[in-house]
């Protein structure tokens, strides 16, 4: 029992690294510089997303869908219609949130974590999160995409999360999914579909 317990440990470790390549560091600055390159060129995004909290202590992943705009620089709203309706909207320094009509305004520019969140969520969907003073960033390949991890290391951030992981699509860099890891075992992940960028906004 010992002796395939060791077998499928290997087996598994196998399997991660050929479905999983750390990438050089040529290789890994020509995907930076594609990466920023294209979020440079992002004015706006509209998205579907599927929200997904996974809990340690829960069985199951809270699950929320809806829609995202973002307008550059700094407006974002999380349109949300399931299972609840309701509205977050990040823009300059103000957050709204609209809980079926209940309207609240919180002003952040006064919160430096607020407004460093704000930064980096706004980063993370167009995918340029490349500050080396506070993250540790490390570049990965698979067959059909690219995976970026942005170990966090500014002492600021790191008792709010762990880390950052970034999925893009291999043609055309485009955000597919972001990841953001409270600890080693709870963590956000949004995963962005049907996603139309620099359209028209009404």
């Amino acid at each position: 029992m010992h002796m395939r317990k060791v077998i499928i440990f290997f087996l598994l470790i196998c399997q991660s690294s050929i479905g999983q390549i750390l990438l050089n560091e040529i290789d890994a600055k020509e995907l930076k510089s594609n990466i920023i390159n294209k979020s440079l060129n992002t004015e706006n995004i509209v998205s579907e997303f599927v929200q997904y909290k996974h809990l340690s202590f829960l069985e199951k992943d809270i699950i929320s869908r809806g829609k995202l705009i973002y307008i550059e620089p700094n407006y974002i709203k999380w349109k949300y219609n399931y299972p609840f309706n309701y509205e977050c909207i990040f823009e300059k320094e103000k957050l709204t949130i609209n809980n079926e009509g209940n309207i609240n305004q919180i002003n952040i520019g006064s919160n430096i974590l607020f407004k460093e969140l704000n930064k980096i969520i706004a980063n993370s969907l167009k995918g340029n999160m490349f500050d080396e003073e506070k993250f540790n960033i490390e570049y990965y390949e698979h067959h059909t995409n690219y995976y970026i991890r942005f170990v966090v290391k500014d002492i600021s951030l790191i008792k709010y999360f762990s880390a950052f992981e970034l999925l893009f699509d291999k043609k055309n860099y485009d955000v597919l999914e972001i990841k953001i890891l409270d600890n080693e075992n709870d963590y956000t992940k949004i995963v962005l579909f049907n996603k139309i960028i620099n359209n028209d906004i009404n």
